[in-house]
């Protein structure tokens, strides 16, 4: 069987001795050419259907065919597969009456404009329309789009919309966009939706490369080697980040693309640093990305697309004149509408074209206006509403109480699944049999509901309620102890119908359960959560778990001391030290009375590096030994391994051999145990103690078989990071020249996982490397880059480094000013800046800058010193001589 298509005109009659009623012309004739030409069981369209379905399909193109009678040759393609759309054709206007967009023609062409450039100019964009709910921000997208995809048959789009459910889901935009580029749906297998994403993605990707992509993005391949080799890593997280970065950037290099993502400001903390960084680093493509978000997004956030090519659009209520534009537009239809239906829509809604599209259905469902099949009419002698409700919210409910009970229980039901919503998991809510599509007609019919031409679950349709504010209206008035049952009931049937991949929807699930308060299955759900998001070094997503779970775990439970220390290195990962620390206590009282060893020694080792990052050397020292004894005792080798390599930081005697010696003995129990990772960790750790005592031959020994071991990994950071020593290795025996080069390796792959404190530690290398070089301007170049991120990543020990480097340069240029700010500034905080029994020329260079500069300006710069902050302090250094650097 082969189908072919053409769209055109026809001519239709009855033609023959038999009079055989047909269709006739050229459209019937290329149809037949087409179908003539299409290979076997294949469907070919010509581009005139193309552009009428090609958002609902996915196409390949084919070579031009010659037809008889028609003068060029005609463009021609194949279809693959159903094309599912994340963004439906929203409905832009009452009843189905089509509307003209009002009062943003302005704000579209900024739009087209900049999508011009980007294409036309081969270089990133990325724009962000802000802007109250129902202001218009989704229409005006729709508008672009329409004009867009009608003009650029050849583009790639990518597409997103977030929820509430998603805020605490790490990366859950790039997983909803891969979710709806690929047709995954949420109960395929997951074998199956691996084979989706390698045909789609294996352009770009090589097949390990998807499966970390696929990883990070939020779908569980732990069970695929590739990813299995690097869990309990935090180059799990890089390496995947990167792979996805880097299918981003294939993509835009060889096609026009554009990522559409609305209702950010619920977006995830993941998902917006990697929105940022695609728009930051994928250089020379065209790429655009577009999102759509209310003001909480810069509450939040405030420094949002700051050093990138970004812009805000700002939507704001439309004018008296645009919203008396927009009532008579959507009342079209009503010949000689009156004065006050216009004045009243036009004062009620305060320019907020959402609010008066609901306040005219509100008089219509009030009888004031009457729909007619082809005219609509205003009632004569009708009954305005004495009061029209002065809020969106107000007209909702209003609408809401207005509908037959049946209907308004069932749209109840749906919002406590969400704003999206499947029918087969309303019919779980119902005790009997009922009539839902029916129901979900009607609903759609008044415009409160909209159906999907795709579902995320097979075999269910997927409705979506037409405003966000819509479904939260709905919600609100669901009964507590009904919204409760509902809540466990969508969670069983979530966990029911995820099959072997339910595990990547345990943040939604613990969500339902939660608010249905079931504990016990909310904390279980919570854990996974957590634990999930931690191992792809998505810390802020990961704390928001374990504390909600802290929050619900009754005090004697099974998992309470683990929840305390999993919180614990979750707050160390983001540098909250104190909290830290009261967590990690906790969770060690806890494991010293239930006799937990595994736990307690875990989370002594935390402690102590807690207390080495403070400089509490002798209180590291204490808890190191703890740790260690802790340790013994739980018969984990894999704890003991890494409490072992800890104690060698405490060597009494600071001998070469015996602090190689507790590595050595690491070594050996990872190498027992099979843990490629711990060897490779270990090995380069030797390398660093070699480096210590200035062993030089032993370091470049050690650190290049922890290169290989690495390499055949996969493990990125793990090849940045012995890359980057083997270069200092170099730099200490004053070859610079290849120590230049290893860090330019190390700093590409840095910056390629996105690891930002890898770039800034690359850098103050080059800096060394370039000063070696004689190149002291390139050499300030890489220092000031080091400051910039150092600072901004609140990462002090190596700002100061820089700081120091820098000062010594001001120096030289007579910028005595400067120079003393960074001196003080480094005094201020010296126990942070070195390691005990380290010594440095900073008073030296102190002395001698302060004794150079008046009194009063010393008085000025010890009180800067002691009162800025460290961005403070970078910004105001970088100003004066930093901005050639960037």
């Amino acid at each position: 069987m082969r189908i072919g298509v053409h769209s055109g005109p026809v001519f239709l009659g009855r033609i023959g001795l038999k009079g055989e009623y047909t269709a006739m012309g050229d459209t019937v004739n290329i149809a037949s050419r087409l179908y003539s030409s299409a290979p076997l069981g294949s469907v070919i369209v010509s581009h005139d259907s193309y552009g009428h379905v090609r958002n609902s399909f996915v196409f390949e193109s084919r070579d031009p065919i010659e037809v008889k009678g028609v003068t060029d040759p005609l463009k021609t393609y194949v279809a693959v597969s159903a094309n599912p759309k994340r963004f439906q054709q929203i409905n832009t206007g009452i009843l189905g009456i089509e509307t003209e967009m009002i009062g943003r023609d302005e704000e579209l062409q900024v739009l087209i404009s900049a999508l011009g450039r980007t294409m036309l100019e081969s270089t990133p964009g990325m724009i962000t329309i802000i802007g109250e709910a129902g202001i218009g921000k989704s229409r005006l997208l729709h508008e672009f789009r329409k004009r867009v995809e009608r003009e650029n048959d050849d583009m790639i789009f990518f597409n997103a919309r977030c929820t509430p459910e998603m805020k605490n889901t790490p990366c859950s935009v790039f997983r909803d966009i891969l979710k709806y580029r690929m047709n995954v749906r949420e109960n395929d297998s997951t074998e199956v939706a691996w084979k989706k994403f390698e045909a789609e993605m294996g352009e770009y990707l090589t097949k390990d490369e998807v499966l970390l992509a696929c990883h990070y993005a939020g779908f569980d391949f732990s069970s695929y080697e590739p990813v299995r080799r690097l869990m309990g890593t935090q180059a799990l997280a890089a390496t995947g980040r990167s792979c996805l970065v880097n299918y981003f950037r294939g993509t835009a290099a060889d096609n026009r693309t554009m990522i559409y993502l609305e209702d950010l400001h619920w977006a995830d903390n993941t998902s917006l640093e990697l929105i940022e960084h695609l728009a930051g680093n994928i250089t020379d493509d065209r790429l655009l990305i577009l999102s759509l978000s209310r003001p909480p997004l810069l509450e939040t956030h405030p420094h949002w697309g700051e050093g990138l090519p970004h812009r805000f659009i700002e939507l704001k209520p439309l004018s008296e004149k645009y919203s008396g534009d927009l009532t008579r537009e959507i009342l079209k239809k009503v010949d000689s509408l009156p004065v006050d239906i216009t004045n009243l829509v036009v004062s009620g809604s305060g320019g907020n074209p959402f609010y008066m599209e609901e306040l005219i259905a509100m008089l219509m469902e009030d009888g004031v206006i009457v729909a007619g099949e082809d005219k609509w009419t205003v009632k004569p002698g009708s009954m305005i509403r004495k009061t029209v409700p002065s809020t969106l919210t107000g007209v909702l409910q209003a609408r809401l109480d207005s509908l037959p009970d049946e209907e308004k229980q069932m749209l109840q039901k749906a919002s406590v699944i969400g704003r999206l919503f499947w029918d087969l998991a309303l019919e779980n809510l119902y005790k009997k049999t009922t009539d839902i599509d029916s129901m979900l007609s009607l609903l759609q019919s008044r415009d409160l509901i909209h159906g999907n031409d795709n579902s995320t679950f097979t075999l269910a349709r997927e409705y979506l309620f037409k405003h966000a504010i819509l479904r939260d209206v709905t919600y609100d008035t669901v009964l507590l102890e009904l919204r409760k049952t509902y809540h466990r009931k969508i969670a069983e049937w979530i966990v029911n119908n995820s099959g072997d991949r339910v595990f990547e929807l345990s943040g939604l699930i613990a969500e339902h359960y939660d608010r249905g308060c079931d504990r016990k299955n909310a904390l279980e759900w919570l854990l996974k959560s957590g634990r999930s998001a931690y191992s792809t070094s998505s810390f802020a997503e990961a704390l928001s778990a374990f504390q909600r779970a802290l929050s619900i775990v009754p005090e004697g439970n099974e998992n309470l001391s683990q929840l305390h220390l999993d919180t614990g290195n979750t707050l160390e990962k983001l540098a909250k030290y104190d909290e830290a620390c009261e967590q990690l206590e906790r969770a060690l009282e806890i494991a010293e009375e239930e006799d937990e060893q595994d736990i307690a020694a875990k989370s002594l080792l935390t402690l102590t590096w807690i207390a080495i990052l403070r400089g509490q050397i002798d209180h590291a020292k204490e808890l190191s030994l703890m740790a260690f004894e802790r340790a013994e005792k739980s018969g984990s080798k894999s704890i003991l391994a890494k409490a072992t390599m800890r104690m060698a930081d405490f060597d009494n005697e600071k001998n070469y051999d015996n602090v190689l010696s507790y590595y050595r003995k690491s070594y050996r129990i990872y190498k027992e145990i099979g843990d490629i990772n711990g060897t490779a960790i270990t090995r380069l750790n030797m390398g660093n103690v070699a480096m210590s005592f200035d062993q030089l031959q032993d370091a470049e020994e050690y650190y290049t078989e922890s290169l290989k071991t690495y390499e055949s990994l996969g493990n990125q950071w793990g090849i940045a990071n012995c890359l980057g020593n083997l270069g200092n290795v170099s730099l200490i025996g004053n070859d610079y020249n290849k120590s230049r080069e290893l860090h330019k390796r190390s700093i590409a792959i840095s910056r390629k996982i996105g690891d930002r404190e890898g770039e800034v530690i690359c850098n103050l290398n080059l800096g060394h490397d370039t000063k070696g070089l004689g190149s002291p301007e390139e050499s300030k170049k890489h220092y000031c880059r080091a400051l910039k991120t150092a600072a901004s990543l609140g990462l002090l020990p190596l700002a100061l480094s820089a700081l120091h480097e820098l000062s010594k340069i001001m120096l030289d240029n007579r910028e005595l000013e400067n120079a003393a700010l960074a001196l003080l500034f480094i005094k201020e905080n010296e126990e942070v800046f070195l390691v005990e029994g380290e010594s440095t020329d900073i008073d030296g260079l102190l002395s001698n800058v302060l004794d150079k500069l008046p009194d009063r300006a010393k008085g000025e710069i010890k009180a800067s010193a002691e009162s800025l902050e460290l961005v403070e302090v970078a910004n105001r250094i970088l100003q004066k001589i930093g901005t050639e650097a960037f």
